[in-house]
């Protein structure tokens, strides 16, 4: 039987190497992010959403190049980290990205990738 391996809690800017990709995906395949919520590794929620603090910015720009690569292929128009620690909801994996977005109000009038600015609360 394989032992739980614990995620080590990380220190405020010391993060693993494949946080950026981690925070655009959600996906930690070789162990180098906060860890998978599986039987073997521990996923770090508090280390993951501190990051996408610091990283958010790194984050969006990564999704930029990578949709920028792909000539817009590349299907994510929000990362896994704003849809974790920002969306108003949960990402409902029933209905696609973009009709969720529209729904939410969050996507853009010319049916490109919607602003990933911070949204302005009301309150």
């Amino acid at each position: 039987m394989p032992r739980l391996r614990r995620v080590p809690r990380i220190r405020r800017g010391e993060w693993p190497r494949d946080a950026i990709h981690h925070l655009l995906t959600g996906h930690d395949f070789f162990g180098d992010g906060f860890g998978r919520g599986d039987l073997f590794e521990a996923f770090d929620r508090q280390s993951a959403e501190a990051a996408w603090g610091e990283l958010r910015d790194r984050v969006f720009a990564a999704l930029t190049e990578r949709q920028r690569e792909s000539r817009g292929e590349y299907p994510l128009l929000k990362p896994w980290g704003w849809w974790e620690f920002e969306a108003p909801e949960p990402r409902n994996c029933e209905e696609s990205e973009a009709s969720q977005l529209h729904r939410l109000g969050l996507s853009s009038d010319d049916g490109g990738a919607p602003n990933h600015e911070r949204e302005e609360s009301g309150s």
